[in-house]
């Protein structure tokens, strides 16, 4: 009987060692896990706990708000309009808040509560706005709002969800000082005021921002001491070679020179990063998420931004104001401009976009990624000498679009997948602009030119299977469209309306409209030219074999193309376009490599090889070569774990005519290895078991000797 009694207690105890081990296996697992998993998780962790501390900071707020009107019987006013020194004046008597507006005893107003918010304008009276508790919706009604003001001294409120917290415009020698900004867009805004002190603040889910033409809306400013979701604001002037430190909240370069902001997290905030009348200022592999701007740069020259992640930003991702001789590359935009806005974004006013420029010069923009932005992907609104080449440009409203600007470059970049792929002329005139070389695929319209763009020369680019038109001309003239492949397009190839003196040369229009009767249609009479176009529908007859056939195109009842070339006359392959993995992924098992396919104008067969690199394409191996698909099945456990991957997409006619595609940016690889870390604890347990059971095991055999 004891003897069993052993056994049982050595099995009971085997059980506990056995079960004990595979926790020590499970705990190594995930001690093993991959440290930028783990990181993930961390800053998930992270922001879980940030957004817990952001609602508990609200409740504490609204109990301190309500116990406080409780108390003092706050007194409840409607909004509070005030203009000059006697209305000033007046109003304080009328209301009884003390003071007499003098710098020995300034007007104070003090713990009230306001229906909306509070505005002060055209006054240099001595007062102070202090202990206002203020919740909006997010509109624009709440704010404590300054206009040509100076001697204010706004201390202590709390603004809670809305648009302007507190909003300063042409103000100056004000004091702004230990506020709470609680989810307002822009908790504090200087608009054209200078010689300001902003200290002590704390923002939520919000921050500071700083606009004005003039280098004295930002120099004469002093900021210190505030702090953006637990974070320090930095507000730089007249820095020279150094790098902002780790943890910023929001980054401000002031007339500064040499400055590098790199690895930052900058989220949830006015903007993420702000250079003014600074230069040679690097950004380089930062995080610019989920702000209102992304990163704004104004009257500064050669800023570099190049290998950030800029996604999610209300407003827009990256902009460009008054600049010059500055580059984005192999950046990823994504997924800017959702958020709400006060104006019909239509109207001109507060546009949004992923990468925008306004009276910019000599921008460089490649290698970049644009993808689901709303309205634009690339916007230039009265600039000049933008180079805006190999970037992909998908899924936005828009993917670039030009408002009056001139001589710019767009060329090599893959545009699909857009409402309109180019836009010339939104609203006013592009001329004297390049179109080159580009694939421009599965759009709904391809190319549109119009509002008067003038002189712009479109040439070599594929024009795909865009849903509704390849070339869309409204109000255009002596434009000149040669040598593109305009293919498989739904509706007409070309349509032209109110337009005149465009050129459209050596051109082929190949299974465009295939429901109706011509592929280009001009309805604007006769001032436009076609001439020596391939057309696919008309290669007959050529009596004399002289390659023209015999009889004109019609692309109306009096404009034809009098000599329509029998074969084609470009001999193109369009970019093998890149689809996925593009730059910014985390792969892992086996995973499906998609790309467009190659178009020969000559009909060509085209096969394709694909390269990979580990090292951002410095070094490449080949994956796989002579496919006909466009995608393929690469299993990613056969290489290492990395961050710096690329893929190189290989386009080969049998003609010899060549084209390739790389990922825009690196992406990473991360197969977890399961391993001998796995088990690692519990192996080592299983020894150290048999040990302890080892003088049971020789009870229980003693026993049954005796």
């Amino acid at each position: 009987m004891r003897s069993k009694k052993i056994s049982y207690l050595s099995t009971y105890f085997l059980v506990f060692l056995l079960s004990i081990s595979i926790i020590f296996s499970i705990e190594d697992l995930e001690v093993d896990l991959n440290r930028d998993q783990r990181d993930i998780i961390n800053i998930q962790d992270k922001e879980i706990d940030y957004r817990e501390k952001d609602f508990k900071r609200s409740i504490e707020i609204f109990s301190q708000l309500s116990l406080l009107r409780k108390n003092n019987a706050v007194e409840y006013f409607s909004p509070i309009s005030i203009d000059g020194n006697d209305a000033f004046n007046e109003m304080a008597s009328q209301k009884g808040w003390i003071g007499n507006g003098t710098v020995e005893n300034p007007l104070i107003i003090d713990n009230i509560g306001l229906a909306s918010g509070i505005g002060v304008s055209n006054t240099d009276l001595h007062f102070i706005i202090r202990n206002l508790h203020l919740q909006g919706d997010g509109g624009l009604g709440l704010s404590i709002s300054l206009d040509n003001v100076s001697n204010a001294c706004i201390y202590h409120n709390s603004l809670i969800n809305t648009w302007y917290g507190i909003h300063l415009r042409s103000s100056k020698n004000n004091i702004i000082s230990d506020n709470t900004l609680t989810r307002a867009t822009y908790g504090i805004f200087l608009e054209s005021s200078g010689s300001n002190i902003i200290s002590n603040n704390t923002f939520e889910n919000s921050g500071m921002m700083v606009e004005g033409e003039e280098i004295e809306h930002y120099i004469q400013t002093d900021v210190y001491n505030n702090i953006v979701n637990n974070k320090s604001l930095i507000y730089w002037q007249n820095k020279v070679a150094i790098t902002a430190p780790a943890g910023a909240g929001q980054i401000f370069l002031i007339n500064s020179t040499g400055i590098q902001v790199t690895g930052q997290i900058l989220r949830d905030t006015s903007v993420g990063v702000l250079t003014a009348f600074s230069s040679e200022v690097l950004i380089h592999n930062n995080s610019f998420v989920e702000n209102h701007h992304g990163i704004d740069v104004f009257c500064s020259q050669s800023v570099t931004i190049r290998a950030n992640a800029v996604v999610n930003n209300s407003r827009f991702g990256i902009t460009f104001r008054n600049s010059e001789l500055s580059t984005v590359a192999h950046t990823i935009i994504f997924n800017n401009g959702w958020g709400w806005l006060p104006f019909d974004v239509w109207t001109g006013f507060f546009e949004r976009y992923g990468l925008g420029l306004y009276t910019s010069h000599s921008i460089t923009i490649i290698s970049n990624t644009l993808e689901f932005n709303d309205q634009y992907g690339v916007f230039l609104k009265n600039s000049t000498s933008t180079n805006i080449v190999r970037n992909t440009i998908k899924e936005n409203d828009i993917g670039v679009s030009l408002w009056m600007d001139e001589a710019n470059y767009i060329a090599y970049n893959s545009i699909y997948e857009n409402y309109i792929g180019i836009y010339l002329g939104l609203n006013h005139p592009s001329k004297m602009n390049e179109i080159f070389n580009n694939t421009i695929i599965n759009n709904t319209d391809g190319l549109y030119i119009a509002h008067k763009s003038a002189q712009n020369v479109i040439s070599k680019n594929s024009i795909l299977s865009n849903s509704n038109l390849g070339i869309w001309g409204t109000e255009a003239f002596n434009n000149i469209i040669i040598r593109n492949n305009i293919y498989n397009n739904g509706n007409y190839g070309v349509e032209l309306e109110g337009s005149e003196n465009n050129s459209f040369k050596y051109n082929n229009f190949i299974n465009n409209n295939i429901e109706g009767e011509f592929q280009a249609i001009d309805k604007s009479g006769e001032g436009n030219k076609f001439t020596h176009n391939h057309w696919d529908d008309l290669i007959t007859p050529d009596e004399n074999e002289d390659g023209i056939v015999d009889i004109s195109y019609p692309t109306n009842a009096v404009n034809l193309d009098p000599y329509p070339k029998v074969s084609p006359v470009v001999y193109l392959l369009s970019i093998p376009t890149l689809i996925y993995p593009n730059g910014g992924e985390t792969l892992s098992g086996t995973v499906a490599i998609r790309w467009f396919a190659s178009i020969d104008s000559l009909d060509h067969q085209v096969t394709y090889s694909i390269q990979y690199s580990a090292n951002n394409g410095t070094t490449w191996d080949i994956l796989a070569a002579n496919l006909k698909k466009t995608t393929y099945q690469w299993n990613t456990k056969l290489v290492n774990n990395g961050s710096l991957y690329c893929v190189k997409i290989h386009a080969v006619s049998s003609n010899g005519l060549q084209e390739e595609d790389i990922s825009d940016t690196f992406f990473t690889i991360n197969n977890q290895i399961l391993g001998t870390t796995t088990y690692s604890i519990g192996f080592l347990m299983f020894p150290w078991a048999i040990l302890c059971l080892l003088p049971m095991m020789l009870i229980v055999r003693f026993n049954r000797v005796r």
